[in-house]
């Protein structure tokens, strides 16, 4: 909106106003045809009677013609105000841009894939068998089935299919240095470890948490060539901490692990030195340095990751582009 539009529409307001001011008042009038029949009141005529008829006819057919007459002058008045503000105003967006064609077939795919998105698979499969939609829709069904199957799982604290699913993908995953395989074995870790399965829980930081923390720790130290004094340091350092947690967890010794405050990201090597020391505290996480390990945040956490690895895997985006256009022009 310019200063000159702005300014047009201040002045029409101020027409419209004076306007107002200046329209004749019905009350005022009423007044004085009351004050007319008072009079007559005091000394009835039948003369007086006649002239103040006729008075008050012509004091009602002024009224009438004044009235109309100021009430054209303000609906003129309102109605350049109008303009002047349509004036001033953006134009509205279908008057601005042009019309812009639109390929159905490419909505009704970006409906499919919402409908992936949202969880809802059976219905992108209608619109599948419907032929609404291509073949590309078609190959992601199957796909975001398997997705929303883990989803779910990891929405009931079950993780063996999102296990699985790391398993499947692990090569992809370790490309995309994803930290989904450490967040959740360390939630696998642990629910053994609070239902009481140490030796399982200890197994599974051994045969497959290590290996991979032992990995990632070798491919790090290699870019800054110190490979071998790193993993064996790492090394080193982890047996120590699984030997110190396992005596306090057999009641050998009563040493209390290093109170580490929790980092929002931890690197796998660091992760599992954690894990390690919780071991001491087996049974009584919650009142252990190691309470963090049993927020609910972390699921949701896990959640999240499992779900932006996932679509990029599928080669999409975090959120459905139908979402994304939404949001877009909201």
């Amino acid at each position: 909106v310019t200063v000159a539009a702005m300014d047009g529409v201040l002045a029409s307001l101020d027409k419209l106003t004076k306007k107002q001011r200046t329209t004749l008042n019905v009350e005022e009038k009423l007044e004085e045809t009351l004050t007319e029949l008072q009079q007559w009141k005091r000394a009835p005529t039948q003369h007086g009677l006649d002239e103040l008829k006729q008075r008050l006819e012509l004091l009602m057919k002024a009224t009438r013609e004044q009235t109309q007459a100021r009430g054209k002058e303000l609906q003129s008045a309102a109605s350049k105000l109008g303009k002047a503000v349509d004036k001033a105003a953006a134009p509205h967006l279908d008057k601005s841009i042009p019309a812009i064609p639109v390929d159905e077939s490419l909505v009704m795919e970006a409906v499919a894939q919402h409908l992936l998105f949202a969880g809802l698979p059976q219905v992108a499969q209608q619109m599948l068998d419907d032929g609404a939609v291509g073949q590309r829709c078609a190959d992601l069904v199957a796909p975001f089935e398997d997705v929303h199957r883990v989803e779910q799982a990891i929405e009931a604290q079950d993780l063996q299919p999102a296990l699985d699913w790391i398993s499947k993908h692990k090569l992809q995953l370790s490309a995309r240095g994803s930290p989904l395989a450490t967040m959740v074995g360390s939630l696998w870790f642990t629910q053994l470890l609070s239902r009481g399965r140490v030796a399982e829980a200890l197994t599974f930081i051994r045969t497959q948490m290590q290996p991979e923390a032992m990995g990632a720790t070798k491919e790090a130290a290699a870019c800054t060539g110190e490979g071998a004094v790193a993993a064996a340091t790492a090394a080193a350092e982890v047996a120590e901490t699984a030997e110190t947690a396992a005596r306090a967890a057999a009641g050998c010794e009563k040493v209390p692990p290093r109170a580490i405050t929790p980092r929002p990201q931890l690197s796998a090597q660091q992760q599992l030195r954690r894990l390690m020391g919780s071991l001491a505290f087996a049974g009584r996480l919650a009142d252990s340095p190691y309470a963090d390990m049993l927020e609910g945040s972390l699921w949701e956490a896990v959640a999240a990751r499992f779900k932006e690895d996932a679509h990029a895997l599928l080669g999409l985006p975090p959120t459905s582009p139908l979402a994304s256009c939404v949001e877009a022009g909201a």
